[in-house]
């Protein structure tokens, strides 16, 4: 039986709601409040009849590439992408989840944590960077606030095909970074 009674995942989501409201309030961040929530996840684990049913619900909105979703995510895409060109360093931190937790990746980089990110991009000088032309972009976006991004690009004056990989999330303050992926491959090895 749930500790909540008979309504117990209701009173748990009335309780998360609650949660949320004054995380919010009090000012947490994001990654308190995955602690806390955490806590509360932690609790229901150990009662098997309510996980399902929570776990059910949590999962249930995953809907693929709902357009308005694809098309903030795009958005928010294109503007990092400007402001790489830009060196616009405001707009790029901007991008990235400010966290320890965040990771980029990179020929040249290996960002672990914000900070670390935030070095790379004030020493980096501005200008056009490696991508030559697009080859493909794919955005994937499942539900309201997760989404990844791909793209595959000409690397500029070499024979070689770029990726850059980018995992996105929804927080209060919008869609941030959490981790990302640059690398490049010869041209000629998907052949």
């Amino acid at each position: 039986m749930c500790p909540l009674g008979t309504g117990g995942y209701e009173g748990l989501e009335l309780a998360n709601a609650s949660f949320r409201g004054l995380t919010a309030a009090a000012g947490l961040s994001l990654a308190e409040f995955l602690i806390q929530r955490l806590m509360i996840d932690y609790f229901y684990a150990e009662k098997p009849d309510c996980l399902s049913t929570y776990l059910e619900d949590v999962m249930s909105d995953l809907t693929p590439n709902i357009p308005e979703v694809v098309a903030e995510v795009r958005e928010r895409f294109e503007r990092y992408e400007r402001a790489l060109v830009d060196k616009d360093v405001e707009v790029l931190d901007d991008t990235f989840w400010n966290s320890p937790y965040t990771i980029r990746l990179a020929p040249a980089e290996h960002g672990y944590g914000f900070d670390a990110i935030h070095a790379h991009r004030v020493r980096r000088p501005p200008g056009p960077g490696t991508k030559e032309s697009r080859r493909r972009l794919e955005i994937l976006t499942l539900g309201r606030d997760f989404a990844t991004v791909n793209l595959e690009y000409k690397v500029r004056g070499h024979d070689q095909i770029g990726r850059q990989s980018q995992t996105w999330v929804r927080f209060p303050q919008g869609w941030k970074v959490v981790s990302a992926h640059v690398s490049a491959i010869a041209a000629n090895a998907l052949s």
